[in-house]
């Protein structure tokens, strides 16, 4: 059983979830992982992985505990309802994860949500697909609380509880 996982759920941009003996230690996300661009026709902008500040997240880790974390991250496919370019990001994210691990010579895992979801007893439905994710994440680590308390604070949910779940793995 590693006592360092690093969890990573893919999006726009990816969330980074560290796991230290078996509890929440840092959360990588938004400004940390991603850069934000414009893009056409949009009046906002929006995130997109970066993989040079996905390496500094690796090597803050290195640097702090010594060693690489053992790292799993979520396998995602575009969905149907996504259009080619949000899809694009989101499966690019995991992409650049596998790259920058590769790069840095970090061993990583790679597991479908249709996986460790089921696994966790997460109940998800397509009216809702992220909070119980979110309410589990709670359940588990009471004293994290402050970590989930928005619904939009799934991701790092999670990246959390995909950490969790490779740990118990051999």
């Amino acid at each position: 059983m590693n006592d360092l996982i690093l969890g990573a759920d893919p999006g726009n941009p990816l969330t980074l979830g560290l796991l230290v003996n078996g509890k929440p230690s840092h959360i990588f996300e938004n400004e940390r992982v991603g850069v934000q661009v414009q893009k056409p026709k949009r009046k906002s902008l929006s995130w997109e992985t970066s993989p040079a500040l996905l390496a500094d997240c690796l090597q803050e880790i290195y640097l702090e505990h010594g060693r690489w974390p053992a790292v799993v991250i979520e396998r995602v496919s575009m969905r149907p309802d996504q259009d080619m370019s949000s899809g694009q990001e989101f499966v690019g994210s995991m992409f650049k994860m596998q790259g920058v691990c590769a790069g840095l010579g970090v061993a990583y895992t790679m597991i479908a949500p249709s996986v460790w979801k089921p696994a966790l007893g997460l109940k998800v439905t397509l009216k809702n697909p992220k909070e119980p994710a979110r309410q589990e994440a709670l359940r588990l680590w009471p004293d994290s609380a402050e970590l989930f308390r928005r619904k939009l604070d799934h991701n790092r949910a999670e990246a959390l509880l995909l950490a969790h779940y490779a740990r118990g793995l051999k």
